[in-house]
C-alpha cells in the first residue's frame, strides 16, 4: 500500500500551519478552562470575561442556581379573643384561582412582602373583612424542601400551617405589638 504525500490528489489539507498549532493548542485550553471555571465556586467571577465569551462558556453552567425548595406564602391573623397569631384562609379575599399557587395573594406576597406601605393597605384590606376580631396579620413564607434528586415530588396541596415545622417558616411582615393592642381595644370601644 502505498502512501501519498502532502499536496497529492486525495489528501485533506490541514489550515493549521506548524506555527499556528501551538497558539491553537493553547486556545483551546484557554477555553476548556472557562467552561471548567464556570461550573465551579469560581464562576462568581464570570464579569471578568468578555460577554461574548461568557455566553459560550456559561452554557455547560445550566441551572447551576436552580432552587431547591418551593416558596409558599401564609398569612396569620392575631386573634383579640385568643392573642395569638391563627391562620387566615386568604382565598374567599382572593379569589381568582384560589387553590394554587399562582392566585393573586401569593403575587402580592412574593413581589410586595418587604414593602411596608402595601403590607399596611393589605392588613387595612383584610381586618374589616375577617369574621373574627383581629388585632393585625403576620405575613410568613414557608420554604418547602422538594428532596433529595430522583425522589418523586409532591404536587401542591395546601396543608394547615401548623403542620409545617418552624425551621421552614420565615416572617416577613408582622403588625407590631401596639398596633395590635390598639385594634383589639378599638373593636371592644365599639358599641
Amino acid at each position: 500500500m502505498s502512501r501519498r504525500r502532502p499536496g497529492e490528489a486525495g489528501m485533506v489539507q490541514t489550515w493549521v500551519t506548524p506555527r499556528r498549532r501551538p497558539w491553537l493548542i493553547g486556545a483551546a485550553a484557554l477555553y476548556l478552562l472557562a467552561l471548567a471555571i464556570s461550573t465551579s465556586e469560581l464562576s462568581r467571577f464570570d464579569h471578568l470575561e468578555p460577554g461574548t465569551l461568557r455566553f459560550f462558556t456559561q452554557l455547560s453552567a445550566l441551572f447551576v442556581k436552580a432552587a431547591d425548595t418551593s416558596i409558599d406564602y401564609r398569612l396569620e391573623g392575631w386573634s383579640c379573643e385568643g392573642s395569638r397569631f391563627e391562620e387566615i384562609d386568604t382565598s374567599r379575599y382572593f379569589p381568582m384561582r384560589p387553590n394554587d399557587k399562582e392566585n393573586r395573594f401569593q403575587r402580592l406576597a412574593h413581589f410586595y412582602r418587604s414593602d411596608p406601605k402595601v403590607m399596611a393597605a393589605l392588613e387595612a384590606f383584610l381586618l374589616p373583612r375577617l369574621p373574627r376580631k383581629t388585632g393585625g396579620i403576620r405575613l410568613v413564607s414557608l420554604r418547602i424542601p422538594f428532596g433529595a434528586p430522583g425522589e418523586g415530588i409532591e404536587r401542591y396541596v395546601r396543608k394547615p400551617l401548623g403542620e409545617y415545622p418552624a425551621d421552614i417558616r420565615h416572617a416577613f411582615y408582622v403588625t407590631p405589638m401596639r398596633e395590635r393592642v390598639g385594634q383589639c381595644a378599638e373593636g371592644e370601644a365599639r358599641p
